[in-house]
């Protein structure tokens, strides 16, 4: 499974499905997909090979590397629809959802 960064959750289906996506790094053209591969949430990185990572829920939008120092947060508007990501990982990087 290259290209993965798998987020093993206890999230409610609904919740998973509303993080389902195609997010862009901002101010750059750098792109992942959030699907889903059975139960399990995946982060697909189409421009990197070998970047499987498992991170894990600690929040409902929260989540957490055992593997590697990265927190990606998932971003929601007034409407609490996600809108984004955060990536603290030596730096916080933002990433939009574009579909």
């Amino acid at each position: 499974m290259d290209n993965f960064l798998i987020i093993k959750t206890t999230l409610n289906y609904k919740k998973i499905k509303e993080l389902l996506g195609t997010y862009q790094m901002a101010n750059h053209s750098k792109v992942v997909e959030i699907r889903l591969f059975e139960d399990i949430l995946m982060v697909y990185f189409p421009e990197t090979q070998g970047t499987e990572v498992q991170i894990k829920a600690i929040d409902q939008d929260k989540f957490k590397s055992t593997e590697a120092n990265i927190e990606p947060t998932f971003l929601r508007n007034d409407k609490d629809e996600v809108i984004g990501i955060t990536a603290n990982q030596n730096g916080i990087t933002k990433w939009l959802k574009i579909k």
